[in-house]
């Protein structure tokens, strides 16, 4: 099954997909930084390789259960169950888990690598935390068949210990979990969308495409989707993400 690269938000289903692969630019590999970006505090840079940083993402493997309750990553809380919901381990009793897990884990330190961020397979002991779940299926947080992943869209990141959970599918790449788990992990940081073909936050553009091999990248001045689609207010038509990320979580010093 190859999964229709839609964009919940909570319950709903933002957009229905990002369309099919067009004549397009040469794509934008996760190493690509964009132009550097005067308003960044002087001695940050967003353009240095993966060491633990001071803001912990935790992907979360081994299954995980939810209860009711507002988006908190440190509780397990989420507000897409009504009751406990276990979710199943992400590929359980595969023989090359391991080695997928491995890959996706540094996949996701590759694209985000220029942030402040520390991404982790074990649960931090304390302090806050954002965390991204694989495995389960979509009809057990109540969304429809064929969903990637979901989270909440956080305007302006109030809250600090989001909650992503990327489904799993039969046959799908290790790849195409780490451009879910980049995408959705931006959504709930409440960055925009894009329209930039092989970016992560790509999802409404002609060319907008991300095929499973490539990995997705972030940063650059980039022409933003149209307002309709924003879940934060008016937008202007382009931004500086390597800025709306290093406002949320740092640039790695």
């Amino acid at each position: 099954m190859t999964l229709v690269d839609a964009v919940s938000v909570l319950v709903a289903c933002l957009v229905p997909a990002c369309g099919t692969q067009q004549a397009a630019p040469t794509w934008i590999e996760a190493t690509t930084k964009g132009p550097p970006d005067a308003s960044l505090p002087q001695g940050l840079h967003c353009d240095q390789p993966y060491s633990p940083g001071k803001n912990k993402i935790f992907l979360a493997f081994q299954g995980e259960t939810f209860v009711p309750g507002p988006e908190d990553a440190t509780r397990d809380q989420s507000e897409l169950v009504g009751a406990p919901e276990t979710l199943a381990p992400f590929r359980a009793g595969a023989a090359d888990r391991d080695a997928e897990i491995a890959a996706i884990t540094d996949d996701l330190r590759m694209i985000y690598g220029g942030v402040d961020v520390e991404i982790t397979t074990a649960r931090p002991t304390s302090g806050t935390y954002a965390m991204i779940v694989f495995g389960g299926d979509a009809a057990q947080l109540g969304q429809p068949t064929g969903t990637p992943a979901v989270t909440k869209y956080d305007c302006g990141n109030v809250n600090p210990s989001s909650v992503v959970v990327v489904f799993e599918y039969a046959d799908e790449t290790e790849i195409t979990y780490a451009n879910l788990a980049a995408r959705y992990l931006g959504v709930s940081l409440g960055i925009p969308f894009d329209a930039v073909y092989g970016h992560c936050l790509c999802v409404i553009a002609a060319g907008c495409y991300n095929p499973s091999p490539m990995r997705c990248a972030i940063g650059g001045i980039v022409p933003l989707i149209p307002a309709e689609y924003s879940q934060c207010g008016t937008l202007p038509l382009s931004a500086d993400e390597t800025g709306e990320f290093a406002a949320q979580l740092g640039c790695r010093p």
